[in-house]
């Protein structure tokens, strides 16, 4: 078995649904879907009965009693039998001809610890495009110092990680990935299977679609909390991993504060945040990033700026700006569509 698409699901069975469709469609040989249900309240079991009998190769369990996002995590990689792990959100979904894309690139790339792969954004029905994220340029990046210090930002979204399942399974055995209950903990394991000399793959080519605005655990948690998630959990992980390469350590931590911290911060600000939270993220940001020069430049700023300017400079931005990211995703989306020679 090549490649097991793992997937663990809590009280989804509809996105589920439209993400097991996507793998039908393009499903083969040497390919296994592995799903680990967190103990769903709804139909979800029932959902995975149905597709049993549609796609040859699909392994699954039902936990008793909800273990959360980080120990399922290890839970479905346990289960799998690939000889790498695609790690997939159950409310994303797979593009077209993306296993054989993934399959092509693990041909090309026989030694890979793993790959991050590329993503398109759509909005919460998965029928618009909405944006498209930068990515490094196609390459082999060797060693999880260079590795961090180019993408730090993509290593923590789970459905474009394929990673080998040895390597996983190693780092959860000898290292305290438990630790890490933070939604970010395969951002650790990234980290230690890598290590010092290991072959990271990136490519910017279309694999997965992901359903903007449906965070289930910023639903859960609060927008605080959520930020905080992000703040202290890839903080903690930095400092796990690079605590003594401060330039790595530093360079993370920004590339985290620029593309996330600060995103999540805007929206706060855009959907009305209170003054309580307000001032409890100031905090948090000056606890854990103030030696972060994106944390004057930036963060402070949008925190203590008015929502009515922020909304109108995102208006100037996007009315100035003549290549948006849904532009951009719509260019190409049409570009992975065309045949290929």
């Amino acid at each position: 078995m090549k490649l097991s698409i793992c997937i663990p699901t809590f009280n989804r069975r509809d996105t589920l649904r439209e993400l097991l469709d996507s793998i039908e469609s393009q499903w083969r040989d040497g390919v296994e879907v592995v799903i680990a249900d967190d103990a769903s309240p709804d139909d979800t079991a029932e959902v995975i009965t149905a597709y049993r009998a549609r796609i040859p190769a699909l392994v699954a369990c039902t936990h008793a009693l909800n273990i959360g996002l980080d120990a399922n995590y290890q839970a479905v990689a346990r289960l799998a039998h690939g000889e790498y792990l695609w790690m997939m959100g159950d409310d994303d979904r797979l593009e077209p001809g993306a296993i054989d894309r993934v399959l092509a690139l693990l041909n090309r790339w026989p030694d890979l610890i793993g790959m991050t792969i590329g993503v398109i954004d759509y909005d919460a029905t998965l029928s618009r495009v909405t944006g498209l994220r930068h990515m490094p340029d196609e390459q082999v990046v060797i060693g999880a110092g260079a590795l961090f210090s180019l993408m730090a930002e993509h290593l923590g979204f789970m459905s474009a990680l394929v990673i080998r399942r040895d390597r996983w399974l190693q780092v959860c055995e000898r290292d305290p990935v438990d630790r890490f209950q933070n939604l970010y903990s395969q951002v650790y394991v990234i980290g230690r299977a890598v290590g010092d000399d290991g072959r990271w793959g990136v490519t910017p080519e279309l694999c997965v679609g992901y359903r903007s605005d449906n965070d289930q655990f910023g639903r859960q948690l609060g927008w605080y909390r959520r930020l905080e998630a992000d703040v202290v959990g890839y903080r903690s992980i930095a400092d796990a991993l690079f605590g003594a390469q401060l330039q790595v350590h530093r360079t993370m931590l920004c590339r985290i504060a620029e593309a996330h911290v600060v995103s999540r911060v805007r929206n706060g600000k855009l959907q009305g945040i209170d003054a309580r939270e307000q001032a409890s993220a100031l905090r948090l940001v000056l606890t854990h990033y103030a030696g972060l020069q994106v944390t004057w430049l930036q963060l402070i700023p949008t925190l203590l700026a008015p929502s009515l300017a922020l909304r109108l400079a995102k208006r100037i931005h996007q009315a100035v700006n003549g290549r948006s990211g849904r532009q951009r995703a719509q260019a190409a989306k049409a570009g992975a569509e065309m045949p290929r020679p």
